[in-house]
């Protein structure tokens, strides 16, 4: 094991199947992941915790956090008999907005239930809380956050959520402030989707990022990522955006480690892939990723993470710089020897923690239990594993089979319009500071239809500006042939003739399903059809006919990344990892 496999297992935290751990997820243990998450799966009572813990950390050639999440309310893996149940945030919130109670201020109230859940916590051998919440809960409709955030105020939500941190850290848990930059105003679960949310910068740092300026000011330990895409920021989703983790650590402040959601919920997996996602995570400025249920997935993360170090694309000193963090939140994790399996249950649901519990709850209505959505989705992730031995096949929905799709001209979705001028953004950021993200525009200079077996042609010039000086233009020439659209012709600036190149743009028959390669140098483009026929929008306009791509970027056998390309029929390229239509004219 080189020092990258090493770094990169340190920055891997990992879900294990059950209240004991298999000789499969022992030997990843002793590889040197950072970290073991703990689920309602893994647990049973308070000795059989802590034993699993020791047993954990035993095996560990080194520090290992033993994390958990215990928010309360509907989020808490640990409950009773043996354990207290806590109430929710929200009932927190509200206790907060009442005045507080029992002679106590709201903050007092959070800070002394950051206290006994970490007593509760230390005394089965837990180190980590992935807690509290600090979204703002400004969607009503929210499906996964709602109950669990303080409060619809931003300023309560940071001085609470600050203060059930801190009374976790003072019982020597580390706290996780989640989920960064804000799951609040989203109306789709992660563990399902990808969200977005198009709120400005301002509408961001008068809300979503005022409880994580509070968090970097009080030094709380870590923070967990949202797996939401911030169309302010960029198109990725927060936990592969060096945008959004750049404003954490350089504009929020925060000094903490940075651990990203689990990448197996499918806002990550079924659009990057897990163990691609894991090297994203990282290079974008994630410490630690967490991959929660399988062990296969486990394992790639960290070869994943390794290769990229080894051989790029991912900065050796990133990878440093992150191992470094979990290293130093790993200053919270007990040595096996140090826990007491007998004595854990001493410490659990006493009388003291379920008075103070039932004290709050009775200041006001408390809803029955509601269903856990973390747990649904690890529920659900866990029935979807094909490598469990289950006594009985779960049986997944029939869903009828949909209509062949039909074959489509593939011009249908190429700009040939003589005239039309479309013009580009690029999506990543200026090298020099103060500078406009380059641009591109592309005019169609000539085009004749494809008749029979005899191809059609287009011609277009684009040029590119960047860094405010625009570039010398570059002539294409396409056919559009029976088999597809092909770039044939090159002409660019200091030619003293067009280059021969034999592109494929788009296939024909055009149908969903439909691959091909794309050789560009050292790298390879696989592209799928994703969809055809949907809507989709740029530049200020809704296109009723649109085809997506499914693009992986390849060098060699590693995946460097994934993307998707839109094109709207007459238009052509509306958007890919690249650019994005900003303007089109001639339409």
């Amino acid at each position: 094991m080189d020092q990258f496999e090493r770094e990169a297992a340190t920055c891997v935290f990992v879900g294990i199947q059950g209240p004991t751990p298999t000789p499969d997820e022992l030997e990843l243990v002793r590889r040197g992941v950072g970290g073991v998450i703990l689920f309602t799966r893994n647990v049973k009572e308070p000795a059989q915790v802590a034993e699993l813990a020791r047993e954990l950390k035993a095996a560990a050639p080194g520090p290992l956090l033993v994390s958990i999440d215990q928010e309360g309310g509907r989020v808490q893996r640990l409950r009773p008999p043996f354990w207290t149940s806590w109430p929710s945030m929200r009932r927190l919130g509200r206790i907060d907005e009442e005045g507080g109670i029992l002679g106590l201020t709201g903050a007092a109230v959070a800070e002394k239930l950051g206290r006994l859940m970490a007593r509760e916590l230390s005394a089965c051998g837990i180190d980590l809380n992935y807690a509290p919440v600090v979204d703002v809960d400004t969607n009503p409709l929210n499906p996964v956050i709602a109950d669990r955030s303080l409060g619809r105020d931003p300023r309560r939500v940071a001085r609470l959520g600050v203060a059930l941190a801190q009374g976790l850290e003072k019982g020597g848990v580390a706290s996780c402030v989640k989920h960064f930059p804000g799951h609040g105003d989203t109306s789709q679960d992660s563990h399902l989707t990808l969200p977005r949310l198009a709120h400005d910068k301002q509408r961001l740092w008068e809300v979503e990022l005022v409880p994580f300026v509070a968090a970097a000011r009080a030094g709380l330990a870590s923070v967990m990522t949202a797996h939401v895409r911030f169309e302010a920021f960029d198109r990725l989703p927060a936990t592969l955006s060096p945008v959004s983790l750049g404003l954490l650590r350089h504009d929020v402040e925060f000094k903490g480690c940075c651990i990203s959601d689990d990448l197996e919920m499918r806002a990550i997996s079924e659009n990057w892939g897990v163990p691609d996602a894991a090297e994203l995570a990282v290079a974008a400025g994630c410490d630690a990723v967490l991959v929660c249920h399988t062990l296969q997935r486990q394992h790639d993360s960290i070869d994943a993470i390794a290769r990229g170090a080894r051989a790029g694309p991912l900065s050796r000193e990133r990878l440093a710089e992150a191992a470094e963090r979990v290293r130093t939140l790993q200053k919270f994790a007990r040595a096996a020897s140090a826990i007491d399996p007998m004595a854990a249950s001493a410490s659990c649901a006493t009388e003291e923690h379920r008075h103070f519990a039932a004290q709050l709850a009775e200041a006001g209505p408390v809803a029955g239990r509601a269903a856990d959505p973390t747990e649904q989705r690890a529920l659900l992730a866990l029935l979807l594993l094909p490598s469990l031995a289950l006594a009985r096949k779960p049986q997944r929905p029939v869903r009828p089979k949909a209509a062949a799709s039909p074959a489509i001209d593939p011009s249908r979705f190429f700009a040939v319009r003589p005239g039309l001028v479309r013009i580009y953004e690029g999506r990543t950021k200026a090298d020099t500071d103060g500078d406009p993200p380059a641009g591109a525009s592309c005019e169609v200079l000539e085009s004749k239809p494809r008749g029979g077996d005899a191809a059609g042609s287009m011609k277009e010039s684009c040029s590119m500006i960047v860094g405010r000086k625009a570039k010398p233009a570059t002539e294409l020439s396409y056919e559009l042939r029976k088999d597809g659209i092909w770039n044939t012709l090159v002409l660019a600036a200091g030619m003293s003739a067009p280059q021969p190149v034999g592109r494929l743009v788009l296939p024909a028959p055009l149908k969903v399903g439909a691959s091909w390669k794309e050789p560009r140098g050292g790298v390879e483009l696989d592209r799928t059809v994703k969809s055809t026929g949907g809507a989709c929008k740029a530049a200020g306009r809704g296109f009723a006919d649109c085809l997506v791509l499914n693009v992986v970027q390849k060098q060699g056998k590693n995946v460097v990344r994934r993307y998707t390309e839109t094109y709207a029929a007459g238009v052509g390229l509306v958007e890919d990892a690249q650019w994005e239509l900003v303007d089109v004219k001639g339409l």
